[in-house]
């Protein structure tokens, strides 16, 4: 997928769930879902079915450029049912006419108590759905979940007097209501999670939110009495996205503004993560362009001072002070082979294979360095067999750079353990050792390329065993006091049996 293209389906998605969360309204949440679809996913025609009580039947909410959708499918019936029995993402192409195709995509709708229906729809041309796409439609339908559920809670207690206390306490998204005199006349408990404020009642909004375009925002919602959606702020290095909607007072002829707060932090994460993917793969090119012209040259430096050294007119001071020399060019060559290593698109060959079988026999095989180093292997499981499709080769590279890093940061010896468990749908490996540390303030560079704290090594290590989990669709993060211990969790998808 092209950054451009990623670019504008992050921000169709937040935009759109911006829309969603400030909708009250089935027939409003349905339409803007079916808009949203076709904006986010350049589709064609799109769809949204909900399900019966019964869950035995989808029925048909809303669908946009397509009138030939049926009313009602049987749950398990045809592709549309296949996703609310499954609850999986479903993504096919199927040939219409002579060179033509139509693609389909299509992701449950998730709440908190099971799948509530599902959206999707189609396109035609050439380029098909990708796993990009399959991720932000699943995102995409667990928000529309939520929203269906705010929805529910919404219309059952429309009618009773302590409807917004209610609510406000059970929708996810944090809600503020705000009186004309600036003061916040409630809120939920979600507003609290997010903001980390108790004391949020009887507040002046500027005391908790000193954004100037959103102070503006507010003043125009008071004045015109016209909504504000998908208002995006800085708030203590949280990104929130907020939609301001003035609501009639029921006690007098004023309106209160309803604010809705949604943490966007995680998902601009994910959007600066891509960018910086791809400016390390720019910079990837250029460096192996200058590591591949500077390998000849240096091999004939190598060649010409290994023939000085060997003649016997060089004295002992001399062949000293080349063999030096020589040291350096071999590390400077170790390092050009690791910048063509890593500029190279990484072939993996998965394959099933026991994760538990293997961390053991690496940590076997590793053993007799571990005690040369003073360093004890400690392995803890209460696993026999734990399944993953990985490249078994790849897999050994990660963790040998993971237990050189470890070694180097205990100089008189420690504890290196390694702790195997379930979490969730992924297997978690937990790598920790008893040494230096790393600081907390360098914690975030430690994945960069040519980062390192040592005097020797080309700062590739960390780098390249990130690229080699991410590659298997899986994460790696790190942790550390700054002094006595640092831990890497690496989390690879579990092959269910």
């Amino acid at each position: 997928m092209s950054k451009r293209k990623e670019n504008k389906i992050l921000h169709q998605l937040i935009s759109t769930i911006g829309e969603l969360n400030a909708s009250f309204e089935r027939k409003d949440i349905s339409q803007v879902v079916v808009e949203g679809l076709c904006n986010i996913f350049s589709l064609e025609k799109s769809f949204f079915y909900s399900i019966d009580e019964s869950r035995t039947y989808l029925t048909l909410e809303a669908q946009k450029n397509d009138e030939g959708e049926r009313e009602k499918i049987p749950v398990g019936y045809g592709a549309i049912g296949w996703v609310a029995k499954n609850g999986e993402v479903l993504i096919f192409s199927e040939k219409s006419s002579k060179n033509k195709f139509v693609h389909f995509i299509a992701s449950p709708v998730r709440g908190k108590k099971g799948i509530l229906g599902v959206i999707g729809g189609k396109r035609s041309g050439k380029k098909d759905f990708d796993e990009i796409d399959k991720e932000y439609i699943k995102f995409f339908g667990s928000q529309v979940g939520a929203v269906m559920e705010n929805y529910i809670y919404y219309h059952r207690l429309r009618r009773s007097k302590e409807f917004r206390d209610t609510i406000l306490y059970n929708v996810p998204s944090g809600i503020i209501v705000l009186n004309p005199d600036w003061k916040i006349k409630t809120y939920n408990i979600s507003a609290v999670s997010i903001l980390g404020d108790e004391g949020l009642k009887n507040k002046e909004i500027y005391k908790v939110f000193k954004d100037e375009v959103f102070i503006n925002s507010i003043k125009k919602a008071f004045s015109e009495g016209k909504p504000t959606h998908n208002l995006e702020i800085i708030w203590k290095e949280r990104y929130l996205n907020i939609s301001i909607v003035p609501m009639k007072n029921e006690e007098n002829d004023n309106f209160d503004l309803l604010f809705v707060l949604d943490d966007i932090t995680e998902l601009k994460k994910a959007y600066e993560e891509k960018e910086r993917s791809s400016r390390l793969s720019y910079l990837g090119q250029f460096v192996a362009g200058v590591a591949h012209e500077l390998r000849n040259p240096l091999t004939g430096i190598n060649i010409a001072l290994e023939m000085v050294k060997d003649d016997p007119t060089t004295s002992e001071k001399n062949k000293k002070t080349l063999e030096n020399v020589l040291k350096e060019i071999a590390n400077l060559e170790e390092m050009l082979a690791s910048l063509l290593e890593i500029s190279k698109p990484m072939n993996i060959k998965p394959k099933k294979i026991n994760i538990v079988k293997l961390v053991k026999e690496f940590l076997q095989t590793h053993k007799d360095i571990a005690e040369r180093r003073n360093v004890s292997m400690k392995f803890n499981t209460k696993h026999a067999k734990l399944y993953v499709m990985a490249d078994e080769k790849r897999l050994n590279q990660a963790l040998i750079n993971l237990f050189n890093n470890s070694i180097e940061s205990m100089p008189k010896g420690g504890i290196f353990s390694v702790k195997i468990n379930t979490k969730g749908s992924f297997v978690s490996i937990d790598i920790e050792d008893t040494g230096t540390g790393i600081q907390k303030h360098l914690i975030d560079k430690v994945f960069d390329p040519f980062f390192t704290t040592r005097e020797t090594g080309t700062g590739l290590g960390l780098y390249i065993t990130k690229s080699i989990i991410q590659h298997h669709k899986g994460k790696i993060f790190v942790n550390s006091d700054g002094e006595s211990w640092t831990k890497f969790t690496i989390e690879l998808p579990l092959l269910r049996e």
